[in-house]
């Protein structure tokens, strides 16, 4: 079976240190690139003096036959990881590379060796693009880094030197249209959308300020608003300090509302000092509650603990439920529970009860003794049936089997069919079919004929010879 393998395991298989990452060469100046011979394995490399990259598809990727085209060129500053690790499901041979072809046997992915000799420590700094052409026409788009070692299944592969980022960025940005003139012509929409987004990633990979102006046109004007949000995206994974300001102007400048939200979205991608007062400005005053729910999640998600008090005067503030939700989610993601005190506040206030649930239910994922504890108190005493219903359920999956005692008391006690209901599916959804006796009970004895019919249905779903006995038993009476 392939894996693709963690940046992390990649790291620690290689020896090296966490953090370190090769140098970018000096403005001007061409990193070091692995020699072609070794890069390229199990295929026909040629090189050809390639300086326009369509007229080179033009003269060699007309044919019938797929061909490979490719070419390099300086890869934009940061931890760029391009290459795959695989695994051989057999013998647990680890293989880094890329395999330009499908290949159906794990095994062959273990033929594709390390370039022997040494690996120059700029080679990683490169980025190769690579095209698959067939009758002229632009099929495929993979980029990888200049130190990944490629199978090229075989196919010839046309190696072009000498290719500038000027003309390299020019044919990409081609592929980035998606009517009838671009090399995908014969494509369908879909197929040229998708051409199109990898040709957005390949660009938004080049160091060259060239490659800000493409993503920045697209972004604030393309045709698509697919393409436009990709854009986005790209803009804030891969373009620093400019991504970020670009992406803080058209938030404030883009008419789709779509469009514009997932602006917001990519500006809580970026990582720049200015970053989280950004999003605390559009979390507290943006018109649009969307933008605001999307701002206040990601500020959460990068000022960590020490946002905790500025989402939750937003929550207390905000009209708006969706925005007073994402604030819940946002305090439950953050580490060693340090939301949870804000979050029992939300679960016990007056807030609309779909704030409270969602409470409710972030309470039932922090396996903290404190929040199980609030739960089964709601459960057994909340004035609202839905809190009460809600609570129930996730106290079980909260306290495990161990709860059942007290659910199975709520269960009698409470009036509320919703909440009994609720509490029986939570018996039904305890792991390894540990709810299976008491669901029993429940059918055998218990006064309420919704709970006794709710019981014989978890039952039936239940993969468990108890649930079948059970059963057996009843259709012989």
């Amino acid at each position: 079976m392939t894996r693709l393998l963690s940046v992390s395991l990649a790291v620690a298989l290689l020896g090296v240190a966490p953090g370190l990452v090769p140098a970018a060469p000096p403005a001007g100046q061409s990193a070091q690139a692995l020699p072609v011979d070794r890069l390229v394995q199990n295929g026909q490399v040629q090189h050809r003096p390639g300086r326009d990259v369509a007229a080179e598809l033009a003269a060699v990727g007309r044919g019938a036959e797929p061909v490979w085209i490719a070419w390099q060129v300086p890869m934009v500053d940061g931890d760029r990881s391009l290459c795959s690790w695989y695994s051989n499901s057999t013998d647990n041979v680890f293989v880094r590379g890329a395999f330009l072809e499908s290949v159906d046997d794990s095994a062959d992915r273990a033929r594709l060796a390390e370039p022997g000799g040494p690996v120059p420590l700029e080679a990683g700094t490169q980025l190769v693009v690579l095209l698959r052409a067939v009758g002229g026409q632009v099929e495929r788009l993979r980029t990888v880094s200049g130190d990944c070692p490629l199978d090229a299944g075989g196919r010839a592969l046309y190696w072009l030197d000498g290719v500038t980022t000027a003309s390299s960025l020019a044919f990409l940005d081609g592929l980035t249209a998606l009517d009838a003139s671009t090399p995908a012509a014969r494509m369908t929409l879909d197929s040229r959308r998708s051409m199109a987004n990898a040709a957005l990633g390949a660009i938004a990979l080049h160091r060259d300020a060239a490659a800000d102006a493409i993503l920045d046109r697209i972004a604030a004007s393309g045709s698509d608003g697919s393409l436009r949000r990709q854009a986005g995206s790209r803009l804030a994974a891969y373009r620093g300090s400019h991504g970020f300001d670009t992406l803080r102007r058209l938030v404030g400048s883009e008419t789709d509302g779509a469009v514009r939200r997932s602006f917001a979205a990519s500006l809580g991608n970026t990582h720049e000092s200015g970053t989280p007062a950004a999003l605390l400005a559009l979390a507290r005053g943006d018109a649009d509650a969307s933008v605001r729910a999307e701002a206040v999640g990601a500020y959460l998600r990068i000022a960590g603990p020490t946002g905790i008090d500025e989402a939750t005067a937003i929550a207390s503030r905000d009209t708006e439920d969706r925005v007073k939700t994402r604030v819940v989610s946002g305090l439950a993601s953050l580490p060693d529970a340090a939301g949870l005190p804000s979050i029992l506040a939300l679960a016990r206030s007056d807030a609309s009860p779909s704030v409270r649930r969602s409470a409710i239910s972030a309470l039932g994922r922090l396996d903290r003794p404190q929040a199980t504890a609030a739960l089964l108190e709601l459960a057994r005493g909340d004035a609202d049936a839905r809190i009460r219903a809600e609570a129930s359920y996730q106290y079980i999956r909260a306290a495990g089997e161990p709860g059942a005692a007290n659910l199975l008391a709520i269960i009698d006690r409470d009036p509320e069919d919703t909440v009994k209901r609720r509490a029986v599916a939570g018996l039904a959804a305890l792991p390894d079919h540990a709810g299976v006796p008491h669901l029993i009970t429940l059918a055998r004895t218990n006064a309420s004929l919704t709970v006794r019919k709710d019981a014989v249905t978890a039952l039936g779903k239940a993969d468990d010879p108890r649930a079948l006995a059970y059963l057996e038993e009843v259709i012989r009476k």
